[in-house]
């Protein structure tokens, strides 16, 4: 089976080698969560360690969900979960951002657990940068799916409907448009880059995509940073 985080270390290495990574010289500018369906993958410890050591040589201290402590094994159904709901809740609220993976899973939208800490960063005036590795529009990938959706605009007002006759968004946006406005906000746009000859979980880690992220909050919390220290 192939590596799923390959990608990310390969990622990783080059960096190092580009002399991209390990040049900022402070201290850790700003805290971040990661947000994503990461978690839910087979080496999803190894992967967030790639993404956390990558942040950290951009100078972001990164938490991931992982991270808890608390021994999950020891409590079961209801139990488990709300441990697990409230330690998340936990490493959000000690977090200055959120780096927020809205790559689709298990459906045409990102993953409804990464998309309630979203909302609930910003409830908190966190700010948000989201990455993906789906290109395409919302309306688009509907559109894929030409057995339970049809992309004819005529006969439905101009607008694109599915069989059932029910409203598709199409405003050329990611995904919903309650989710993709507040993620434009911060950065004016999702950092998308396409996962080329990958297998649905590399599509899932979206490393070039979470690289580009980093690299944008990095430089923009290194730029803030000088200009304070500059007054």
């Amino acid at each position: 089976m192939h590596d799923l985080v390959l990608q990310a270390e390969t990622g990783l290495t080059r960096g190092r080698q580009a002399g991209t990574m390990g040049e900022h010289t402070g201290g850790l500018l700003v805290r971040a969560y990661l947000a994503g369906p990461d978690v839910f993958l087979p080496n999803a410890r190894r992967v967030g360690e790639a993404k956390r050591q990558f942040c950290q040589s951009h100078g972001l201290d990164a938490y991931f969900p992982l991270d808890s402590e608390i021994d999950i094994d020891a409590y079961s159904g209801i139990e488990a979960a709300r441990r697990i709901f409230l330690d998340n809740i936990n490493l959000l609220e000690d977090s200055d951002i959120v780096l927020a993976n809205v790559t689709p899973f298990r459906g045409y939208s990102a993953d409804i657990g990464t998309v309630f800490e979203i909302a609930y960063a910003i409830a908190k005036s966190k700010k948000v940068f989201a990455y993906s590795s789906e290109e395409r529009e919302y309306s688009q990938r509907l559109g894929a799916q030409r057995n339970s959706f049809m992309m004819d605009r005529e006969g439905s007002g101009g607008y694109i409907r599915d069989v059932n006759g029910m409203l598709v968004e199409d405003f050329g946006l990611l995904d919903n448009l309650m989710l993709a406005v507040p993620l434009q906000n911060e950065a004016g746009r999702i950092f998308v880059r396409p996962a080329v000859k990958a297998n649905a979980q590399e599509r899932v880690v979206a490393f070039d995509a979470f690289r580009d992220c980093v690299v944008y909050v990095s430089t923009l919390y290194r730029d803030s940073e000088q200009k304070a220290g500059a007054v």
